[in-house]
């Protein structure tokens, strides 16, 4: 609406000159209205053409198979005739009634002018384009910066350089042999087994009763349980912050300890780690005491807070081998790996995946999200600029003769460009002013989404308003800086 409103000048000849030839309002509308019509259609074949050479990489980006078949689905073809005639309904009836309006006297005597209803309308248009685009640049900062909290936060444990494997019957029955073997390999530091490894959920729970004023009390908050071989903390570099980590050496240590994570002291009601140790305990079917207390680490995604956890060496459900590579050797130890596996399981293919590509994986929506953020605050900045910059040509174009009094008078170009931006400016601010508490508020619910997140920033906020400015500024300033440079003379000529 904006750009066509500003080539107003450029046609407001035209229609004064069609309206002394006979031609009435209605007719000036069609004209107009299908102008704006073909203009609709021309972007719709641009966007199928822009939309087939895209598929590839939307299919790839959803994950799902996708076509633009529209001979299988004539409804398709209903629906986009249907776009084009709402947008072009939408987009032209103002341009088309705004055009239509001028009257021939005034428009050939050169004195026609815009009224304020208008300008107010092409204002509205430009502050809500720019809190649109100011919120959605908020929204695509926020994600960014929640994806790289996410990714860089520090989770307890080592997680690079480990890798996993599937367990099997003869490593279970065997893992102090073959561990013992696979770790002379110079590659491998350290090798564990594990029912659940870090970055799968937690899902494995049992009823538990604890010592609580020198009685057994039944717990009632939820404690999910690992199964762990003795070396697991050591090669995920947890830290045993009260009691020991299980001894191999202690018999009992497979049938009557258990250690516990912090969240799951609380979540009983001990009052330290300290007073956890050595306190009996039941879980499950299991009797037995605590032995140690690990530092709490998350276990599962930053999705969820971290879960009370008991830990405990099985004789049964070991699912995963975690495996403690050596930066240095990696694919040779990779290499080993792969060799003793088939000879061990030569009819089972081998499929090792990371515990740090596991956690990235679980914040793919997220990166989704952010590219989508992305795309449309991209889209809408283009939307903005092109209606700042209408809106600016148009208002340049009003104000040429009174630039050339004012540089007759002395004004230097950054005068006229600061006289003629200030106003567009003002736009601007007004809707940074409207998005900011929207955006705020949005995005702190989606942040409300994570256990552990970070918080809409006034950084964030600046970051976009200033981005804003700036672009607004070099739209208008362009136009402007180009008015200044006009020589009076010429203006005064065609005047």
């Amino acid at each position: 609406m904006n750009l066509a409103t500003a080539r107003s000048a450029k046609r407001a000849m035209e229609v004064g000159l069609r309206k002394v030839l006979g031609a009435d309002r209605q007719l000036l509308v069609k004209q107009f209205m299908g102008e704006t019509i073909f203009m609709t259609v021309a972007a719709l074949l641009i966007a199928l053409l822009l939309a087939w050479f895209a598929l590839p990489y939307f299919t790839s980006f959803t994950g799902k198979d996708l076509s633009l078949n529209l001979i299988d689905h004539p409804e398709y073809l209903a629906g986009f005739a249907g776009i084009v005639i709402l947008v072009g309904l939408i987009a032209g009836s103002y341009p088309s009634l705004f055009l239509s309006g001028f009257q021939p006297a005034s428009v050939l005597k050169g004195t026609y002018k815009i009224g304020s209803i208008h300008e107010k309308l092409r204002s509205f248009l430009v502050v809500g384009q720019f809190a649109i685009s100011i919120g959605l640049i908020v929204a695509v900062l926020v994600v960014i910066n929640q994806l790289e909290y996410m990714k860089n936060k520090d989770l307890g444990f080592e997680k690079e350089e480990i890798a996993i494997l599937p367990a099997f019957e003869e490593f279970s029955d065997n893992i102090s042999v073959l561990r013992d073997r696979w770790m002379q390999h110079p590659g491998i530091e350290d090798v564990a087994l594990a029912s659940r490894i870090p970055s799968g959920r937690l899902l494995d729970s049992q009823g538990t009763q604890a010592e609580l004023d020198g009685k057994l009390t039944a717990i009632n908050t939820r404690i999910a349980d690992v199964h762990i071989s003795h070396s697991f903390f050591q090669a995920f570099g947890m830290e045993i912050i009260e009691g020991r980590d299980f001894d191999k050496l202690l018999a009992s240590d497979s049938s009557e300890s258990f250690i516990l994570n912090e969240s799951a002291v609380r979540a009983i009601g001990w009052v330290s780690s300290e007073a956890a140790i050595d306190k009996p305990f039941i879980y499950g079917n299991r009797r037995g005491q605590v032995v140690g207390v690990v530092k709490d680490f998350h276990f599962e995604s930053l999705h969820q807070p971290i879960s009370p956890m008991v830990f405990m060496i099985p004789d049964t459900r070991i699912n995963q081998v975690a495996i403690k590579l050596s930066p240095t050797d990696r694919e040779a130890a990779l290499a080993y790996l792969r060799d003793e596996w088939l000879s061990t399981r030569p009819d089972y293919p081998l499929e090792i995946s990371f515990v740090a590509d596991k956690f990235d994986e679980q914040y793919e929506a997220e990166e989704k999200v952010g590219a989508v953020f992305g795309f449309f605050a991209g889209l809408a900045i283009l939307i903005s600029v092109l209606g700042l910059f209408g809106l600016s040509a148009y208002a340049t174009e009003q104000r040429l003769k009174e630039i050339g009094i004012r540089k007759v008078l002395g004004a230097s170009s950054l005068n006229i460009v600061s006289l003629l931006g200030k106003d567009f400016l003002k736009l601007v601010i007004i809707g940074f002013i409207i998005a900011v508490p929207l955006a705020w508020m949005g995005m702190s619910k989606w942040l409300e989404n994570f256990a552990y997140s970070i918080t809409v920033s006034w950084m964030i906020i600046a970051i976009s308003g200033c981005l804003a400015v700036l672009i607004a500024a070099a739209t208008v300033s362009s136009q402007s800086y180009r008015a200044a440079l006009v020589n009076p003379v010429e203006t005064f000529k065609k005047e």
